[in-house]
């Protein structure tokens, strides 16, 4: 099979949400409940949010989160 048959296999393929498919059901609607409360516009700002937020502190440590 050549390398543009084996790409053509692909073209069908459904876009997916990358955060959704690596976190548990309870971990993503957490996640959505983020989104909202914050008003971000997307799935990775609200991870942003959250790895900042386990990173320094919700206080800060030194460091805003935006």
């Amino acid at each position: 099979m050549e390398a543009k048959e084996w790409l053509a296999q692909f073209d069908d393929a459904t876009p997916r949400n990358e955060v959704k498919t690596r976190l548990t059901d309870r971990e993503y609607e957490a996640l959505q409940l983020i989104k909202r409360t914050y008003e971000l516009e997307s799935d990775s700002r609200a991870l942003r949010k959250v790895a900042r937020n386990g990173l320094f502190g919700v206080s800060g440590g030194g460091y805003r989160v935006p």
